[in-house]
């Protein structure tokens, strides 16, 4: 009886550990929004909404990040990219849709940028004090 249950806890400790599985992040490209504009109230979080470009099949869990550089809001979209995934091929043409969150902007305009497949998308945004949805969708 000793002898079964000390067999079985080996499996056990091995499934309780993890699979292994690591994972790092990388840039994701988006989509070019060049040209856009919205306006958003002062004073809250802002969520910008952009679309990513074709992404690997390696490429999962999107997400994002806006910082604020004088008057440039910089976009920086990452993807994790996981060594289980790492038997795959091709690319998916799924295009996710990044959610970047800046911290409150003070009224005023303020220039979006994102890096693209061919270079850098530039976007516009009108910070005003008034109420209003803190979503801009370029």
């Amino acid at each position: 009886m000793r002898r079964t249950l000390a067999l079985l806890a080996v499996p056990v400790a091995i499934a309780l550990n993890g699979c292994g599985d690591t994972c790092s992040t990388k840039a994701a490209d988006v989509t070019d929004f060049t040209g856009s504009t919205c306006t958003v109230p002062a004073g809250q979080p802002v969520t910008f909404k952009v679309r990513g470009a074709c992404q690997q099949c390696t490429d999962s869990s999107p997400g994002c990040d806006a910082s604020l550089n004088g008057t440039i809001v910089e976009l920086n979209a990452i993807y994790h990219e996981c060594s289980a995934d790492a038997g795959c091929s091709g690319t998916s043409c799924g295009y996710p849709t990044f959610s970047c969150t800046a911290s409150s902007l003070p009224a005023g305009t303020y220039d979006v940028m994102a890096k693209t497949e061919t270079g850098t998308a530039q976007g516009t945004v009108n910070v005003v004090p008034a109420s209003g949805s803190a979503t801009c969708t370029l």
